[in-house]
């Protein structure tokens, strides 16, 4: 059957039904069920208390040169400042 053959109604559930699946399949939770480590445990309960006690974590940037991406986010936070700068920019020259 062609969707040019459906009738509205036909059409209009059709749609709610994918939709419906669509959402169900979003909110599955892949690892139900599954345990997590001791060690994984671990390192996120130290790291959660490091946190309460006000220490900061590695920054976006310092992760990523830790795993070799300092270009490709150097570029990005290039760009995002590039942003912010040209948007205040725009605020002065708009204001009164």
């Amino acid at each position: 059957m062609l969707v040019k053959d459906l009738t509205i109604e036909e059409l209009k559930l059709l749609i709610q039904e994918t939709v419906a699946e669509t959402i169900q399949s979003l909110l599955i939770d892949p690892d139900e069920g599954r345990q997590v480590k001791p060690e994984v445990k671990q390192q996120l309960l130290n790291s959660l208390h490091r946190t309460q006690a006000g220490e900061r974590g590695i920054s976006a940037l310092g992760s990523c040169k830790e795993i070799g991406l300092e270009l490709v986010m150097t570029a990005r936070f290039a760009r995002i400042q590039k942003s912010k700068v040209k948007s205040q920019k725009n605020k002065k020259d708009s204001s009164p």
